[in-house]
């Protein structure tokens, strides 16, 4: 949940130093509510994005493994849930960026001809354990 909140953070600081710096420098519309958009903002990152939303997401996201199936299911506003047969798995990928390097977390793509499944902030020693299970069940080879 620390990761969800700190992207939301930096996200927010981002937009709302843009909106400051646009709500200072333009002369349209009117200040007040060039001023009320930054006050929206800063409550949408500050308080639905650092606060409400990384518990609700937490409780929210689930995976499941078996031989024959992958099953997701992800979404506070909208819930998805995905199966994905493992038959139909092409390729995975894990993906890291700096922010989640940091948390030692990964997000694991799951390739189909279909399109691809993404199972975000997994921790970095799952993700490859997940990784190489779904790698033996679906009989790909691993080249690294």
């Amino acid at each position: 949940m620390t990761y969800w909140r700190v992207r939301a953070l930096l996200a927010g600081a981002f937009t709302v130093g843009l909106l400051t710096w646009g709500a200072i420098g333009l002369r349209w519309p009117d200040p007040t509510i060039r001023w009320i958009l930054v006050g929206l903002a800063a409550f949408w990152y500050l308080v639905v994005g650092a606060v409400i939303r990384p518990p609700i997401r937490y409780r929210l996201f689930w995976y499941s493994l078996s031989d024959r199936e992958i099953d997701l299911q992800h979404g506070w506003l909208v819930q998805t849930r995905t199966l994905v047969p493992m038959n139909r798995v092409q390729h995975l990928k894990s993906e890291q960026g700096l922010l989640a390097r940091r948390f030692r977390l990964s997000d694991l793509h799951i390739h189909t001809a279909a399109g691809s499944v993404l199972v975000q902030a997994l921790d970095e020693d799952e993700a490859a354990d997940v990784r190489a299970r779904i790698g033996l069940l679906a009989h790909l080879a691993d080249d690294t």
